[in-house]
């Protein structure tokens, strides 16, 4: 797909949204230990983004020292406000100070504290300039495959404050707080799952963390698991594809087999008898819940999925339960509300779901 300029990208027609990425990879570092995993990381996510995911731009830096990277920074801010839904995919040495993430660049010379501010890249410093308060309410993801440990010295674990990030900003991280992110030999361990499910079609990007972190807990149960932090989002954020736009493609592709019968007999006899009350099972309501959810042979809702789980969760389904706990992390479908996702992941933990175990680690 050819590449935009930047310089003349408006809010695209319908639902269509227009797409920017900047990725970012650190290796070659040459004061602190090298990366393995950090170079395939970068050039796979790139590929994605371009080949995959359609995006209009894609920049892209590779082992460029602080200068350098604040330069392309400066470049990606300067388009990224034509855009609809703007990615910062970063692979690299990282590390936390009191409220703030930092990228740190390969000629980053670690002296203390102070070190942060000279010679790495503050993650607040796409924030200000992120934040669009216009009607068109652009979106922002921020995908960081890298440490989270607190920087000698700095003071309390670091903990996201909503005001810090820009309006409609989701943040996925590859470990807890406090914590490392594992660089594996071909990719690193977040990222070579991540890339399986970026590409699907028609996922939200939360859904697409859901099952990034679902997977990575079952394939290295030893790691700390990803996270993620967000401001209260406008309209859910799809990469490729919303679910409407799927349905129709596939619409526009099934030729019309005969011309439509005027005037068409009835199918059936109505009858003036009350209908027939059919109570599903619990496991039929998680299903139908889960049909809502991805949207599979109906329009996709998650009011309506957290519907359908909470008849399947009221009536004990375990997997429900960490279905509807998993809404009300993330607020998709009901307010927000973590009290409400500890007692549900509760319930799913106290009937053995693995997942509701690790969901409860991390709130």
């Amino acid at each position: 797909m050819p590449l935009s300029d930047g310089r003349n990208v408006a809010r695209s027609s319908g639902r269509q949204k227009s797409k920017i990425a900047l990725v970012i990879g650190c290796s070659a570092y040459k004061h602190l230990n090298s990366l393995r995993g950090t170079k395939n990381d970068a050039e796979n996510m790139r590929d994605i983004f371009t080949n995959q995911l359609g995006f209009n731009r894609v920049q892209f830096s590779l082992d460029d020292g602080r200068q350098t990277l604040l330069d392309k920074i400066d470049k990606f801010i300067a388009e990224a406000r034509n855009y609809d839904i703007r990615v910062i995919y970063y692979s690299g040495h990282g590390t936390e100070s009191n409220v703030n993430n930092y990228i740190l660049p390969v000629d980053y010379i670690s002296s203390g504290v102070a070190a942060l501010y000279r010679n790495a890249v503050p993650l607040s410093l796409f924030f200000d300039h992120l934040n669009d308060d216009s009607e068109r309410k652009a979106a922002n993801v921020f995908i960081l495959d890298a440490c989270r440990v607190e920087a000698k010295g700095s003071g309390d674990t670091f903990k996201f404050v909503d005001g810090k990030l820009p309006r409609n900003t989701i943040v996925l991280h590859a470990a807890s707080r406090g914590e490392v992110a594992i660089d594996g030999g071909g990719n690193g361990h977040f990222t070579g799952i991540l890339k399986k499910y970026i590409v699907q079609r028609g996922l939200t990007i939360n859904k697409v963390m859901g099952l990034t972190t679902e997977d990575f807990e079952n394939v290295y149960p030893s790691d700390s698991a990803p996270n993620i932090n967000q401001r209260p989002l406008g309209d859910e954020i799809y990469l490729n594809g919303e679910p409407e736009d799927i349905l129709q493609s596939h619409q526009n592709q099934i030729p019309a087999l005969h011309q439509p019968v005027p005037n068409p007999p009835p199918l059936y006899v109505v009858l003036d008898e009350p209908p027939v009350q059919v109570q599903l099972s619990a496991e039929e309501c998680d299903k139908r819940g889960e049909d809502y959810y991805y949207g599979r042979g109906v329009t996709q809702s998650y009011t309506e999925a957290v519907k359908w789980y909470r008849k399947s969760a009221e009536q004990g389904n375990a997997r429900a339960q960490y279905n509807l706990g998993y809404c009300y992390h993330y607020g998709q479908g009901v307010e927000q509300s973590y009290t409400e996702a500890v007692k549900w992941h509760r319930k799913s933990a106290a009937q053995g779901d693995e997942r509701a175990k690790a969901a409860l680690r991390r709130l």
